[in-house]
């Protein structure tokens, strides 16, 4: 299991990229940074396009200032039977489980 430090740090870089993202939207359409806030499936706010960029933007963030890799993309088209990043609170567990730390 990866540190407190790691999982901060991930809900960091993830708030943060949602963040800009909400600054694209119109006031209806930005996502809340809680934990519990629906990414993927219905009652998501977020269409096709504002989920790919939000999660590019977080694979980039986290790779380039933090040294952790991810394939958000590759996971979110390839999941069948539910998804690991439904909600904030899922992603941010999902990457700390499964990113490449320092690669």
């Amino acid at each position: 299991m990866r540190d407190v430090d790691q999982t901060l740090e991930i809900t960091a870089v993830v708030t943060h990229c949602i963040d800009e993202l909400n600054k694209q939207l119109p006031a209806a359409g930005r996502l809340t940074t809680t934990p519990d806030t629906l990414l993927v499936g219905d009652g998501g706010v977020l269409d096709s396009l504002g989920l790919i960029t939000l999660f590019v933007s977080i694979e980039q963030e986290l790779a380039t200032k933090h040294a952790i890799t991810c394939p958000l993309l590759d996971t979110l088209m390839s999941e069948t039977d539910g998804n690991p990043m439904e909600t904030i609170g899922s992603l941010v567990h999902w990457i700390n489980q499964n990113a490449n730390i320092g690669t």
